[in-house]
């Protein structure tokens, strides 16, 4: 959404930009996301992700500020969840908490992280 957001802008228009990516009515109707960064093909980190999940801004701001408007942003714990706990559900587990092996060397604190969040918990054991 930030590094090719001005793209998508330009190419959705105005009224249909506003419901690209609606994270917070994902996250109300209990959808479980993934969000990516394609680190080495894309040249940005994922807490470029994170950040634009949070303003929903775009690099240059070429259609605006607020493009994609504010309305389906999301707070940072849950898009930090988006970029770490989520993802490693989709991968194969060790049958033990649907987390997999290789989570161990990635320094975060995954612990029942493939356990569906309860709407507006505010997902506090992401942190």
């Amino acid at each position: 959404m930030w590094w090719i957001g001005d793209t998508y802008a330009g190419n959705f228009g105005p009224q249909r930009s506003q419901r690209l990516e609606p994270f917070k009515t994902w996250l109300a109707k209990g959808v479980q996301w993934a969000g990516g960064s394609d680190y080495f093909v894309t040249p940005y980190a994922a807490r470029y992700g994170i950040w634009a999940s949070l303003g929903r801004e775009t690099l240059k701001g070429v259609y605006g500020a607020h493009p994609f408007g504010a309305s389906e942003a999301i707070d940072v714990h849950t898009a930090r969840r988006s970029y770490s706990a989520v993802q490693c559900c989709s991968l194969e587990g060790d049958g033990d908490d649907g987390v997999s092996d290789v989570d161990e060397g990635l320094g975060l604190a995954l612990a029942g992280a493939c356990q569906a969040p309860s709407s507006g918990s505010g997902l506090s054991s992401a942190s």
